[in-house]
């Protein structure tokens, strides 16, 4: 299969890197000279918490100029370079091309379907997990279960040749028909365990030790949980898409010594760069607006994050 992949930070390297090494010809599109200098140089490099590393030796590129139409077409850039990467890849989209967001939040079907065929847009959520070491280096720390499904309707052909792909790489992956539901489930939690730590540089971990971080975390994500079930999400709940997955959180980052844990939106509040807050509780508060709910403690977060964006600039 020919395989582009937007982005190669530590989710696109994931897949790019796996998704070469099953045999498929992958190219991933990044405007990081870094990055490209890295790929194009000593190979993508994978590193596992047991100290395995492998590199990979892709096709690397600032643009799409010059790239054939491929059989899938996947998004891994921040939420804010959404439309403009979904420009840049209109160019080479062929007859056939799967479009594939797996992207953190919620919003990013809406923003590709704008330039991009809707009905060839499959998104959903993935439970790898991956954080960025240095450019073009990435510590893939969790597997997961990717689930899949259609952004325009009920038609899961394409949601299912990704997920076969995706299962061809060692990534597992399945079709849903609740996709949507998938995506709201995840976000729920993100909304707070994403953004608490971020706003007090700590790792998503460091929550177990610091409870009122954590009754905070818990309350963020309580807010999106009525978000989502205003929506007809009924099933979501706080003890099964909050407290559970924390605890499964905790006990995974054990197994790997401590490694992973840090989202990565403090990632890039470490960096200077803008986060993706927008996507995750800026979205949750648009819904909320929409659906005549208040929602304080995700409007102070979201504030607090664009404060610590804002500083930057003064």
């Amino acid at each position: 299969m020919r395989i582009v992949v937007m982005g190669c930070g530590a989710m696109g390297g994931v897949h790019a890197g796996e998704l070469a090494r099953a045999g498929h010809d992958v190219t991933v599109v990044d405007p990081s000279p870094a990055v490209l200098a890295q790929v194009r140089g000593e190979g993508l490099s994978i590193r596992k918490p047991d100290g395995q590393e492998y590199r990979v030796k892709l096709d690397a590129r600032g643009t799409t100029d010059g790239i054939d139409a491929p059989d899938f077409l996947f998004f891994f850039v921040k939420a804010h370079f959404t439309a403009q990467a979904a420009r840049e890849a209109a160019r080479i989209i062929g007859e056939q091309t799967v479009v594939v967001t797996v992207q953190n939040g919620w919003g990013h079907g809406d923003v590709l379907a704008e330039v991009l065929p809707s009905s060839r847009i499959v998104v959903g959520v993935t439970r790898q997990g991956a954080t960025p070491i240095s450019p073009g280096v990435v510590l893939h720390y969790g597997s997961g279960e990717t689930t899949l499904g259609s952004w325009s309707g009920s038609d899961l052909r394409a949601a299912q040749k990704t997920a076969e792909l995706l299962d061809s790489a060692g990534l597992a992956a399945s079709a849903s028909p609740d996709a949507l539901g998938m995506i709201w489930k995840k976000l729920v939690f993100n909304a707070g365990f994403s953004a608490v730590p971020s706003i007090i540089g700590r790792s998503a971990y460091a929550l177990k030790e610091l409870p009122d971080a954590m009754r905070l975390a818990v309350g963020v994500s309580a807010e999106a949980v009525q978000v989502a079930s205003a929506l007809g999400h009924t099933d979501i709940t706080v003890q099964d898409h909050v407290l559970a997955p924390a605890d499964r959180f905790f006990e995974k980052i054990e197994a790997n010594a401590g490694a992973g844990g840090k989202p990565s939106m403090l990632v890039d509040i470490e960096n200077r760069r803008r986060t993706e807050v927008d996507a995750i509780n800026g979205a949750v508060l648009r819904e909320a607006e929409r659906l005549g709910l208040d929602l304080p403690l995700n409007r102070a977060v979201t504030a607090l994050l664009k404060g610590i964006e804002s500083s930057w600039e003064a």
